[in-house]
């Protein structure tokens, strides 16, 4: 176990690292990378909200794999039975994120925060993982209370950010931090642009539970129509029958 904490340890310092080095790996990973990176990263600032179920199969997938594989190997296993443990925990957590929508959200968030964290830091080590935990796990908590916000500001962030880096290895900008600044810019336009349609589907949403609404209504009040026609057509009748029964009595005599 200990040597799955120190695993644990490694990889958030490399994840660190690499969010501050970010630019440069893009750049070094050649332009077609760069570019895939920057679609992405900009469908997810701007999309975020929409493509949720799909980055939480994603994310699971992949968070599932290395949980499993990771812990199974600290406990000495093959890597055969590490990697089998590993694809049947990712494709669980894969379900369960894109089918579960609450789960989803919390496990999407809570990494959006932890890696957010972990970019305007620039390094890992054992307090700054710490720090992003908590962080990561108040946000994945509070998007369960307020989904659509948190989500849209965790999306924002985490795309403008990765698209500020990709535009930076594109164009060859210097500067480790350049793409924060660049990258923030394009998060409050992504996150401002989700709210934006975020706000009209709600509106739409309404007039449309709205006009439900009044449809059934308009029907009600139809049948009560019709209803009280009918009650009014029978008491007519009824009123025609007794006075055809009193003109026979009076005829009789």
């Amino acid at each position: 176990m200990e040597n799955f904490m120190s695993q644990l340890q490694d990889t958030a310092q490399g994840m660190g690292t690499s969010w501050s080095l970010l630019p440069e790996k893009l750049a070094a990973a050649g332009m077609v990378t760069c570019i895939v990176v920057l679609v992405l990263s900009l469908l997810n600032c701007v999309f975020g909200l929409k493509l949720l179920k799909i980055w939480a199969a994603l994310l699971g997938l992949l968070i599932g794999f290395a949980a499993g594989f990771g812990i199974s190997s600290a406990f000495g296993v093959t890597t055969m039975v590490a990697v089998i443990i590993g694809a049947v925990a990712g494709i669980v957590l894969a379900i369960l994120g894109f089918w579960i929508y609450l789960a989803g959200v919390f496990v999407f968030s809570g990494v959006m925060g932890f890696s957010i964290v972990l970019a305007i830091a620039g390094t890992a080590n054992t307090t700054i993982f710490i720090v992003a935990a908590v962080v990561g796990l108040i946000i994945a908590l509070l998007a369960l209370k307020f989904v659509e916000p948190m989500v849209i500001i965790a999306t924002g962030l985490q795309g403008g950010l990765t698209a500020g880096a990709a535009i930076c290895a594109l164009v060859s900008i210097p500067g480790s931090y350049t793409f924060l600044i660049i990258g923030g810019i394009l998060a409050v336009i992504g996150i401002v642009v989700q709210f934006i349609m975020e706000s009209h589907r709600k509106v739409k949403l309404h007039l449309k539970q709205a006009d439900k609404v009044r449809k059934e209504n308009s029907t009600e009040n139809e049948v009560e129509k019709l209803r009280a026609a009918l009650d009014n057509t029978d008491k007519i009748k009824e009123d025609r029958d007794a006075d055809d029964y009193y003109d026979e009595d009076e005829d009789e005599y």
